[in-house]
């Protein structure tokens, strides 16, 4: 009988339960192409001070993180970081982005 238990080891899961989603996927509708995809905001030191990270996969953009730090915000930074990870998942063939936000 199946179990259900909270991991200790978060990578080893991740990987698996990955696996087993990709395997379902390409089940479903075949193998499709998949692009990790990385926008940075840097500073005049070149340090990053956000940036957003997302995967571009079949036709859509799956945006996974955003950050942008505080003393740079209010520049339109973050628009046009996402603007660029929109445009980077456009030119690989997405046209849908999904995109989960909350605000405190």
């Amino acid at each position: 009988m199946a179990t259900v238990q909270v991991e200790k080891t978060y990578a080893k899961a991740r990987k698996a339960i990955l696996k087993g989603l990709v395997a379902y996927n390409r089940s479903q509708i075949g193998r499709r192409k998949w692009k990790n995809i990385a926008i940075t905001i840097r500073n005049d030191a070149g340090d990053i001070v956000g940036g957003v990270t997302g995967e571009a996969w079949a036709d859509w953009l799956f945006v996974q993180l955003l950050w942008l730090d505080e003393a740079h915000r209010g520049q339109d930074l973050a628009s046009r970081a996402m603007d660029a990870i929109e445009d980077e998942a456009r030119a690989f063939g997405a046209k849908r982005d999904y995109l989960d936000t909350f605000r405190f």
